[in-house]
């Protein structure tokens, strides 16, 4: 699920904007970067920003900016094309669901919000694993162990969370 795309665009532009980055809120510098890695990845043999949405005017006729999920293994080649970008975009941040059953650490994990669709709670949850047998013989050890547990868990959240990901997405079209 996790894009080395992506990954490389987060690191240059961030995640701090909703709306987008492009023409309008990057730097030259970012501008040459994100450049160079969709070059790379889509084999553009050029870039053009864009500083404007919807539908361009060429010589060869007017075109609609299409928006695509880029994946680190792309389908789709546009050698011998200019690639027209209006905005790279990225997604939320993401969950495997299967995941939110594994343990990220000591057997233990914290998932990520997930809201209860009958009436939009944010709820989280706390997993503990443990062998009943693993502790020694009495009650008394084992609740000992987990409030140990608990505890660090508490204590450091962070490293009990479920990592997500994020996807990057293109507005563009090439000719």
């Amino acid at each position: 699920m996790k894009s080395i795309i992506a990954e490389k665009l987060i690191e240059i532009c961030g995640t701090d904007n909703d709306h987008g980055y492009g023409i309008d809120n990057l730097t030259a510098r970012q501008l040459k970067a994100v450049e160079s890695v969709l070059i790379k990845y889509l084999k553009f043999d050029r870039i053009e920003w864009l500083d404007r949405p919807g539908v361009i005017s060429l010589p060869s006729g007017p075109k609609p900016c299409h928006t695509m999920k880029l994946a680190d293994i792309q389908e789709t080649s546009y050698k011998n094309k200019v690639g027209y970008i209006y905005k790279v975009q990225f997604s939320p941040v993401m969950y495997d669901p299967t995941e939110f059953n594994r343990p990220v650490k000591d057997g233990c994990s914290i998932t990520p919000v997930i809201y209860d669709p009958s009436n939009f709670q944010p709820i989280k949850h706390i997993m503990l694993s443990w062998s009943p047998g693993g502790y020694g013989n009495t009650d008394k050890q084992m609740k000992f162990e987990l409030k140990d547990k608990l505890y660090d868990i508490l204590e450091n959240p962070e490293e009990y969370m479920q990592k997500g990901c994020r996807a990057a997405m293109l507005r563009f079209f090439a000719e």
